[in-house]
């Protein structure tokens, strides 16, 4: 999955005053993923790529595997990026959500 589009912000921000805008896209940069850093987590430090992400448990689950024996660290590394994305795609909106609700 891809990052954030300029499409899906528009999107989300469709409704909202200047102020509340703003709003949205400080919240978002400051609340938002790093998605090279999730794949530097995956690659040297399995499992706190998870827990970077908010998965605490499969975070722990990982580190007490041992990355599944592995497998799961290598499975982890291809993902990781799409992982982040996705994460901040359910960021925005919650973000969008929770200031539209506020008016």
């Amino acid at each position: 999955m891809a990052k954030i589009s300029m499409m899906e912000l528009l999107s989300l921000q469709q409704g909202m005053t200047e102020p509340q805008k703003a709003m949205f896209q400080n919240q978002l940069q400051q609340r938002q993923k790093n998605r090279g850093l999730t794949f530097i987590l995956a690659l040297f430090l399995g499992g706190f790529d998870r827990i970077y992400l908010g998965q605490i448990g499969l975070g722990v689950l990982k580190l007490l595997t041992f990355e599944g024996m592995v497998i799961w660290g290598i499975i982890d590394l291809f993902t990781a990026m799409g992982r982040t994305d996705e994460y901040n795609r359910k960021l925005a909106l919650e973000i969008s959500q929770s200031i539209k609700l506020q008016n």
